[in-house]
């Protein structure tokens, strides 16, 4: 494998900041070669990456999981979130797997009404109890799917 870029060591510091995100995935070689598979959506400006989401393996051959959504703090309130899990979600549907997105914060749920999700109850591809969940579900003329797990 290629020498990780500086700028995937400098993405790694951030992430490893934040609350709830898996460390074991934001190791800058494992960043690097999520990037190499090309299942990442990142923006750069003249200081480096500024925003960052990735699909993710969950196990499963249906699902992908949209996850280490980032954008940095100059960036945002700019719908950056949004664009990164509709990009995604896009990246995933051309691979024909369903998305999902675990989350807690009542800000990204938020983001999850702005790109069309709804409020409901489903079963979390990861686990097997029914979860109240943001979603929009795959349906018979085959729009994306987005799960958003809530945990209070």
């Amino acid at each position: 494998m290629k020498s990780v870029p500086l700028e995937f060591v400098e993405l790694s510091k951030a992430l490893r900041l934040l609350p709830g995100i898996k460390q074991s995935r934001v190791s800058p070689r494992q960043l690097f070669k999520a990037y190499l598979r090309k299942m990442t959506f990142i923006l750069r400006d003249a200081k480096g990456i500024y925003a960052f989401g990735a699909l993710w393996s969950t196990g499963s051959r249906k699902w992908l999981e949209i996850g280490t959504v980032w954008v940095r703090k100059d960036h945002g309130k700019q719908g950056k979130s949004s664009e990164i899990i509709t990009t995604l979600d896009k990246r995933a549907k051309k691979l024909k797997r369903s998305t999902f997105l675990s989350c807690s914060s009542e800000n990204k749920q938020m983001r999850g009404t702005m790109v069309g999700m709804d409020y409901k109850t489903c079963k979390d591809p990861r686990r097997s109890p029914l979860k109240k969940v943001w979603g929009k579900s795959r349906d018979a003329t085959n729009r994306s799917i987005f799960y958003f797990q809530y945990t209070p």
